[in-house]
């Protein structure tokens, strides 16, 4: 058996059970304070990579979808996820400060969010 084969199938293979350990999140789900944390994304308002560190969970919503894929928008003070959906452009948190643009997080990597196993 070759160490590539072995490597590709093999259960004890690191980045299968990487993948083995996360599943993709639907829209409507909330992300895991843990994994956020140590993620990156694609950030529309500062048009560039952000750690997950820059906002807090409690500030952005449920994941949402649209024909780009998965994505998360920064939420107001008086905000909720799961709530009515935001119509203005501008948000006020403790992340972000006064009147700040909303700012919309995408997966840094793929179309979809991840979630442990669980």
């Amino acid at each position: 058996m070759s160490s590539a084969f072995y490597q590709k199938h093999s259960a004890n293979n690191p980045i299968k059970q990487l993948q083995q350990r996360f599943e993709e999140t639907k829209a409507g789900d909330l992300i895991d304070e843990s994994v956020h944390e140590d993620n990156t994304y694609k950030s529309n308002d500062l048009k560039s990579k952000i750690s997950g560190m820059k906002y807090n969970v409690e500030n952005l919503s449920e994941i949402q979808e649209d024909d780009k894929g998965q994505f998360m928008t920064t939420l107001d003070q008086d905000e909720t996820y799961g709530g009515p959906r935001p119509t203005s452009s501008t948000v006020s948190n403790y992340d972000q400060g006064n009147n700040a643009k909303r700012d919309t997080l995408r997966p840094y990597a793929g179309k979809t969010f991840r979630k442990p196993r669980g």
